[in-house]
């Protein structure tokens, strides 16, 4: 039930890119403070943005992932929600599921389950570049900044929800309340920015000037 309100969703890999680049944003704030490079920290996230996105789509939407992409991928800092092949790829699954199933322009109803199942996997491949584009400038913000590849990796993975890490009671608590792990990681990341001062105060800034 949760992939048809996250990955199977055309709608969310905007929502959650921006809601993914705001709370990078405030983490590496977070993350850095008490090195004194916040600000470095910040501005370096913000610009890596651009060549990220581009990165994250040549790998998860192309299949052509470049040298620093695949140390990004063998760290471990890449999201582990998505299993994924080349658009290209699942264009052509795609294609042969529909032509399998006599599906047209004019007889749209003619869809079978491999088709759904192919439209499925490439609405998570473009969820697959939103997830590890944010998570990918972090990585290459934290190594530029003197990080080892194990701590930019590890800070990388936890800037936006780790899908790979939960509690002994997420499974069940993931029954009773849906989204109960990605919320309970926002609350405990929530908390981690708080406690530095200069992320407190750019969250006050910004709430202080919606005000006005």
């Amino acid at each position: 039930m949760a992939r048809s309100y996250t990955s199977l969703d055309p709608v969310f890999p905007l929502v959650n890119g921006v809601r993914d680049l705001q709370g990078a944003t405030l983490g590496a704030v977070a993350d850095f403070d008490k090195d004194g490079k916040s600000t470095r920290a910040v501005a370096t996230f913000l610009s890596s943005m651009p060549k990220a996105i581009f990165e994250a789509v040549k790998a998860e939407g192309l299949g052509k992932p470049s040298k620093e992409y695949n140390e990004f991928r063998y760290s471990g800092a890449k999201a582990g929600f998505f299993d994924m092949m080349s658009v290209d790829d699942l264009a052509k699954v795609l294609q042969t599921h529909i032509a399998q199933d006599g599906m047209s322009w004019s007889n749209p109803r003619k869809i079978g389950a491999k088709t759904l199942g192919a439209i499925a996997r490439l609405l998570e491949a473009q969820n697959a570049v939103v997830e590890n584009a944010v998570r990918f400038a972090y990585y290459r913000t934290a190594k530029s900044l003197g990080k080892s590849i194990a701590e930019s990796a590890s800070l990388a993975k936890n800037s936006t929800v780790n899908f790979n890490r939960r509690g002994t009671a997420a499974p069940q608590m993931g029954m009773v309340m849906l989204f109960f792990n990605p919320a309970m990681q926002g609350m405990v990341r929530t908390g981690q920015i708080l406690l530095s001062k200069k992320a407190a105060g750019v969250i006050g800034a910004a709430m202080t000037g919606a005000f006005f």
